[in-house]
C-alpha cells in the first residue's frame, strides 16, 4: 500500500501524506529534541542534580505561557494587565 502510493484513492493519499505523515514526523522530531534536552540539562552546569529550576527554564516557560494565554488569545486591556502582573511577579516585585 505505501510502497505504491499511486494505487491509493485520492482522498486517502491526501489525508495520509498531507495530514497524517507530517504530524507523525513532527512528533518524532519534537520527541527526539525533548529527549536530547533532558539528557543535556544536567551536563550544562556540570551538576547531576540540575533541574529546570536551576537554569531558569521553568520561569521562562511560565512567562511564555502567560504571554500566550493573555496576549495572543485576547486583545483586551485586562489580558495585558495580567501579563504585566506576571512579569512583575517573575522579577520579584521590582519595576
Amino acid at each position: 500500500m505505501l510502497a505504491d502510493p499511486d494505487s491509493l484513492p485520492d482522498p486517502v493519499r491526501y489525508i495520509l501524506f498531507n495530514v497524517r505523515l507530517p504530524y507523525a514526523v513532527m512528533a518524532m522530531l519534537v520527541g527526539a529534541s525533548l529527549g536530547l534536552t533532558g539528557a543535556e540539562m544536567p551536563t550544562a552546569p556540570n551538576n547531576v542534580l540540575a533541574s529546570p529550576f536551576t537554569l531558569g527554564v521553568s520561569a521562562a516557560a511560565t512567562l511564555g505561557t502567560a504571554y500566550h494565554r493573555f496576549v495572543l488569545s485576547t486583545t483586551d486591556v485586562e489580558g495585558l494587565l495580567a501579563v504585566q502582573r506576571v512579569i512583575v511577579f517573575c522579577e520579584g516585585g521590582r519595576h
